[in-house]
């Protein structure tokens, strides 16, 4: 079970305690604009601004379906935030390698004479 939770005025998602800044969808209802999600992984709240200042709206939920839409745009981010940290591990490995391909060519490597004094 997933919990969710979005902040749509910090452009933020986040999915069992992973979050990222996101690209966020089209508000359905912008005359009453989106205030928060709150997913517990098997019910949830929708918060809305409600024409009353200081108050909310809010609309309870049975299904993760309402979620679908911010849930794609995390994953978006999660899947560039996995790439980069393979791209940089796969980058820190082939250092390493060749750095310890230096080391072995280098104990290899006869040692150089001294020249003799004539």
């Amino acid at each position: 079970m997933r919990r969710i939770m979005v902040l749509p005025a910090s452009s933020f998602v986040d999915v069992d305690g992973v979050g990222f800044n996101v690209t966020m969808p089209a508000d359905a209802d912008p005359t009453h604009p989106l205030k928060a999600i709150h997913w517990d992984g098997l019910t949830g709240q929708i918060e809305r601004r409600s024409e009353v200042p200081g108050r909310s709206d809010v609309q309870h939920i049975m299904k993760e379906d309402h979620l679908a839409p911010y849930i794609a745009a995390w994953q978006v981010e999660k899947d560039k935030s996995d790439a980069a940290r393979r791209a940089e591990a796969d980058a820190l490995a082939e250092l390493e390698t060749k750095r310890v391909e230096q080391e072995a060519a280098s104990a290899a490597a006869p040692a150089a004479e001294p020249e003799k004094a004539g």
